[in-house]
């Protein structure tokens, strides 16, 4: 069977659709379908592990089935309404930030501050992180995309963009358009090394902020997938 193929796309379009959801804000009916969610990414996952059988892969069910477990014991533990609100003070309220923002621009330094750099003779302002939110921007306009709810460097939305482009790879190869499959799948590699890496550094943040133990092993599950996935597309070939 090869390396690449439909089902491949199908199931990895499935994951990035299961983490877009896991990550983001727990309203009242989410809460309720947490455990669901969690069981119908493990069970993708799994199917996609049973072909490959990569050690990564099996990590990430480890780490999301851990996650199930907690879930329980933290909702039983504070409630639904105190659970959410420990999600707002790890991701989105704090001052001057959250301790751990869902936000690339948060954790790329320097090199993507919204302060202003310098200043030429003709008063032009260098804003590298202005640039990379309008980098996304255009990224997803080429897509015909438009996100509303969250900023454009918001890790849901970059999640739901390589879901968006995933699905894109496997209509391709379903309709026999290979070469137009693997012009998508250049375009995800490249989203995943030029944005998702900074998933790494939201992950030992975390693993050392976060009072709910949900999280942290929810988004290890992320980092460990988006780590195989930067892996599998790098070796893709042709079906």
């Amino acid at each position: 069977m090869s390396y690449y193929n439909a089902e491949k796309a199908k199931l990895r379009s499935l994951i990035y659709y299961g983490f877009s959801r896991l990550v983001d804000y727990p309203y009242d009916d989410d809460v309720d379908k947490l455990p669901l969610l969690i069981n119908d990414v493990a069970i993708v996952v799994r199917n996609l592990h049973s072909n490959l059988k990569n050690d990564k892969l099996a990590k990430v069910v480890n780490e999301l089935k851990s996650a199930e477990k907690v879930l329980e014991r933290e909702l039983g533990r504070l409630g639904r309404d105190m659970f959410q609100a420990e999600y707002v003070s790890l991701f989105e309220l704090g001052v001057p930030e959250p301790p751990c923002p869902l936000r690339e621009i948060a954790f790329r330094g320097g090199e993507a501050s919204l302060e202003v750099k310098q200043f030429t003779p003709n008063m032009v302002v260098t804003m590298p992180g202005l640039l990379l939110l309008l980098n996304l921007e255009e990224q997803y306009r080429s897509e015909g995309l438009e996100y509303q709810k969250y900023p454009p460097d918001h890790l849901v939305v970059e999640l739901e963009f390589m879901h968006y482009l995933a699905t894109k790879e496997y209509k391709l190869l379903v309709d026999g358009k290979v070469k137009d499959a693997m012009n998508v799948v250049e375009k995800e590699k490249t989203f995943l090394s030029t944005h998702l890496e900074w998933v790494n550094k939201l992950c030992k943040c975390v693993e050392s902020r976060s009072r709910l133990d949900f999280y942290k092993h929810i988004v290890k599950a992320l980092t460990l997938w988006l780590d195989f996935d930067k892996e599998f597309l790098r070796h893709a070939n042709h079906p």
